[in-house]
């Protein structure tokens, strides 16, 4: 039940039912949870008990100011890969426990968050602390293979925590280039899709002028890339690759943020004209993955026709996923990308 309904429910009772049902609802509650939310305090100090709590909450965050030096610090020391190889800088004892300290900024922060004062700087922390963690998803950083994994925490998980954060003092324009570009730029661990995070991005765009700001940025983007293509973060990485994913990225977002308008078509002819692949094939299959996912059989049997008329020679799982929507006019409940 909501509170309201609760409290709706309440007002019903007599006084000896209330004491029967405080009693029994007292004695079920665990002896640690009743420690945690003064349950005490709440019954021997009803009207203090609010202010005495959020005083003790106050209390006890850390100082925002002294966390921001230690995480800088911290992200030198990581990217310089003093927790994984030998430095007098980072003790050995204290190399593994990186994965802590992690966990313990991500939920001061987000507590930290809260509080008007210290919002946007948590989300700058936040989102550095997630930046270095991308980093170590390509570069031998930690001594852990996956660093997502090693704090506990999903990277979608940590990119949706971000975005909650922004959203609470950020324009609409300023949050969607940064949330796109948040999508874009980073690189990912070995159980996140970048369209996983451009379903979350979308969820925070709740309204159509939202979701258009998204497609002017993409777009906006697309254009400076053909014209200055990102550099590689490395001088050994392909210039050409790290231009080519970005571009595709963005296209991607562009198609499912037109699907969220109800303007497929547009979105489509975007992604034709702007998805980058030598071969039209795998092209054709990644248009075919968005569409299923985006439930639109329809333009998935057109793009198809075209393809095939423009001598494209579709793989097998293609072939039949046709001759299924063909006969039952929608996506199989289960596909297999």
């Amino acid at each position: 039940m909501k509170i309201a309904e609760v409290r709706a429910l309440l007002g019903t009772y007599s006084r000896k039912q209330l004491e029967h049902i405080i009693s029994e609802m007292y004695k079920s509650i665990p002896k640690q949870v009743k420690t945690e939310k003064d349950i005490d305090l709440i019954l021997t100090n009803p009207d203090g008990a609010a202010s005495t709590r959020k005083k003790k909450a106050e209390k006890s965050l850390p100082d925002i100011v002294e966390m921001q030096m230690d995480i800088e610090t911290f992200i030198e020391d990581a990217r310089a890969s003093r927790y994984y190889s030998p430095n007098n800088v980072v003790p050995k004892k204290e190399r593994s426990k990186w994965r802590f300290k992690v966990k313990r900024w991500y939920k001061d922060l987000q507590s930290l968050a809260a509080n008007r004062e210290h919002t946007e700087q948590a989300a700058e922390l936040l989102e550095k602390l997630y930046g270095v963690l991308c980093y170590a998803c390509d570069y031998t950083t930690f001594s852990a293979y996956d660093p997502f994994e090693s704090i506990g925490i999903t990277q979608s998980e940590f990119f949706r925590t971000i975005l909650a954060v922004k959203r609470r003092f950020q324009g609409a324009v300023a949050f969607t280039e940064e949330a796109v570009a948040l999508i874009v730029s980073k690189s990912l661990n070995r159980y996140t899709l970048k369209e996983e995070l451009m379903r979350f991005a979308l969820e925070f765009m709740e309204t159509p002028d939202s979701i258009q700001l998204a497609i002017d940025a993409c777009e906006r983007e697309l254009e400076e890339e053909k014209t200055n293509p990102t550099p590689p973060e490395n001088s050994w990485s392909d210039s050409d690759f790290s231009s080519k994913r970005m571009m595709n990225d963005y296209t991607e977002m562009i198609l499912r943020c037109h699907n969220a308008l109800k303007s497929i078509d547009k979105g489509v002819e975007l992604f034709q004209n702007h998805y980058r692949h030598w071969d039209p094939e795998v092209k054709l299959y990644k248009l075919t993955r968005i569409l299923a996912e985006c439930d639109q059989p329809e333009v998935f049997l057109r793009e198809y026709d075209k393809a095939k008329k423009a001598g494209v020679k579709p793989r097998k799982r293609l072939v039949d996923l046709y001759k299924s929507v063909k006969e039952h006019g929608e996506f199989p409940e289960q596909q297999f990308f």
